[in-house]
């Protein structure tokens, strides 16, 4: 499925005058990894899906020896929050809240069967 705000954003920007010559992000947030992990997570608790993440001076620690961790640390503690003023003011756009995109994307992942459900136990 296509995020419905995503879709009203493109036609909004085709639509209002006060678009032209604009760019927007469509974006309503920004979150680092383990927040998403923890989104979903909180989207279908019986998942059990892991949110313990490792201490910043972790990463540079491993970064000694570790070339994967010595790429990741580059991104460790930088702000990639983005203006998305734009969208709401010039569009008049309210993005769909992230923790209703996640559920609805958890939905999709368990429809399609790329996530299976635990067996509960004593059923059969």
């Amino acid at each position: 499925d296509v995020c419905s705000s995503d879709l009203k954003a493109h036609l909004l920007a085709l639509e209002k005058a006060e678009a032209v010559n604009q760019r927007f992000i469509c974006c309503g947030e920004t979150h680092w990894f383990p927040d998403i992990c923890a989104l979903f997570s909180e989207a279908k608790p019986v998942l059990k899906i892991p949110t313990r993440t490792m201490p910043s001076w972790l990463v540079y620690v491993a970064s000694l020896c570790s070339p994967a961790m010595n790429r990741a640390k580059g991104g460790i503690d930088r702000d990639y929050n983005v203006d998305t003023s734009l969208i709401r003011d010039k569009l008049g756009l309210t993005l769909t809240p992230e923790k209703e995109t996640v559920a609805d994307m958890m939905d999709d992942f368990i429809k399609i069967g790329a996530v299976d459900l635990p067996v509960t136990e004593g059923l059969s």
